[in-house]
């Protein structure tokens, strides 16, 4: 269970990587890296397989560090 919704997760990574707390994998697919437009395209990735929202690796990524106390969400 996420202290998050799935709709958040993109908006969540945006912030990570502006802020440089977030490192990103080696990107496996080079010629997919810029295909963000394609609704299956993951932006931690930076491939076409599942899109941002349900990648579970960003997801468990971001709760440790909302269970570390890095990164605060508000609550609705």
């Amino acid at each position: 269970m996420y202290s998050f919704k799935d709709e958040q997760v993109a908006s969540i990574f945006h912030l990570l990587h502006k802020s440089n707390k977030l490192k990103l994998p080696e990107a496996r697919r080079p010629n997919e890296v810029g295909r963000t437009n394609d609704p299956n395209y993951c932006l931690f990735h930076r491939m076409v397989h599942y899109p941002t929202s349900r990648c579970y690796v960003l997801k468990d990524k971001i709760q440790v560090l909302v269970d570390a106390g890095i990164l605060t969400l508000k609550s609705e």
